[in-house]
Formats: structure tokens, sequence, C-alpha cells
């Protein structure tokens, strides 16, 4: 899938943390507080790290500025740094939930921007920086997960589509997008694992991506506590898993 293109997550009330636009260039965060993400999935909270958006608050220092778009309103500390919009989620798709909150942003001014979830917990700053780069070479840079979704869009204002026509939440977005730019046109990010389910969880632990370490530690709390087969989890952590597990967990980098 990846080698088909050039290699390389009502009006809404806006709380800002900064008086003005510092850079041409926004992240847009979709993310809950991690506490409820985890509650979601009835996961321990214990484990939010996975969920975490203060990951991407080093990209202020980078002349990036982040926005997280969340129907709640989280704790200050999850939000450090960062302009923050509150928007209401009831009663609309996500095309349209996600359209209204790329043109508030594109409205202030912005000329580059990168769309991201808070449910891939590997992917950090260093990822964000590469897309913004991709797009000074081309119009639409797409972060493909291991579904055929997207974990992260690169577009420009110029010629952003309008999000509201792409099907959503069918395991084809990339490939919409994809065939809507051009391959040409298109630079993709190496393929990551976002976290919706328990086989979403199996893979991220048997992977060598970063946040791996943490998900073993999460699937060995669940089948200690009789969520799934023992003997799944075990196969799931692979010959990466060497930790004593305990609760709360061990504190892992996945930046």
């Amino acid at each position: 899938m990846i080698s088909r293109c050039d290699l390389t997550n009502a009006v809404p009330h806006i709380t800002s943390l900064r008086d003005e636009v510092s850079a041409r260039r926004a992240l847009l965060v979709f993310a809950n507080p991690a506490e409820i993400d985890c509650d979601r999935r009835r996961w321990p909270r214990s484990f939010r790290q996975l969920f975490k958006v203060d990951r991407f608050a080093a990209l202020a220092s980078d002349r990036v500025d982040v926005h997280v778009v969340t129907p709640f309103a989280p704790p200050a500390s999850e939000i450090l740094g960062c302009q923050v919009h509150i928007q209401d989620a009831s009663g609309q798709s996500f095309g349209a939930r996600l359209q209204r909150a790329v043109d508030a942003v594109l409205a202030q001014g912005y000329e580059q921007l990168v769309i991201v979830g808070s449910d891939c917990p590997s992917l950090g700053a260093a990822d964000v920086n590469q897309a913004f780069a991709l797009l000074d070479q081309k119009q639409v840079v797409l972060g493909p997960d291991h579904r055929g979704g997207c974990y992260l869009i690169g577009v420009h204002a110029a010629s952003a589509p309008d999000f509201r026509t792409i099907r959503w939440h069918q395991n084809s977005d990339f490939h919409q997008l994809l065939a809507r730019f051009g391959r040409q046109s298109a630079a993709c990010l190496a393929e990551k694992i976002d976290l919706d389910t328990l086989e979403d969880l199996r893979l991220l632990a048997s992977s060598l991506q970063p946040g791996w370490q943490l998900a073993a530690a999460l699937l060995a709390t669940l089948a200690e506590r009789g969520c799934f087969a023992a003997s799944r989890c075990r196969s799931a952590l692979g010959r990466h898993l060497t930790l004593s597990w305990q609760l709360p967990p061990p504190a892992f980098s996945i930046a």
C-alpha cells in the first residue's frame, strides 16, 4: 500500500492560550481527555498515557501552533501550551465536525494544517514535523493506519478537500484521499497502529513501534482480570515481553 506513494487521531466555544497566531503551520488534534478514552474501552485509567496529547506540546518550539478539539473540558495539565477548541459533537457526522474544526483553524490564517487523533501512541512530534516538511513538496501528506484509515492528514489551506464528502470509519479514508489528490501529489508516512480494539492492542504489543511496552503491560493486566484468555495474551506479547507487570504500570516514553 505504501509503495504506491512517495515514502519519506453550534459554533465552537474557543479558549485561546496565546493571543496571536505565531506561525503559518497548525496541528489539529481530535482528542478526549485520556481518562475518558480509557473508560470508553474499559481499560484501567493508569494506562491513560496511551492517549495523552501532551507529547505534541514540544511542537510549539518548532513554530507549530497546536489546537485540541474536544467535546470535553480537559485538565489544564493536558493542554498546557495549546489552543483549545471545546466543540459540541452532538447531532453531526464526523465529517461535518472535522470540516467545521478545519474551517475554524484555517480562518486564522494558517497555510499548512496537519490533522491527527490521540489514539495512535507511536505518533509523535517528529512525525508531525516530517509531515510539515513533506507539505513543502506535496499537496497532501497521509499517514495510513493498519486498517486502511488515516492517523494523520496534512493539507494546504489552498487545496484542502471538503472533508464532509469522505466516507469515514469505513477503513478506506486513506485510499479515498489518495485517489482524490493523485499519487503524484501525495506523500505517505510509515504505517502505524491506532487503538480501537483489543486486537489493535495485541498488534501494538507485538510490534516494535513506540508504546509497545505499555500496550503489553495493559494486555497482561487485562488477562489477569479475566478479560480474555491468558494464552491469547501471551501469544500477543511475543518475544519482546520481559517485564514484571504491576499497577500502576512502569513509566514508558511513547514520544
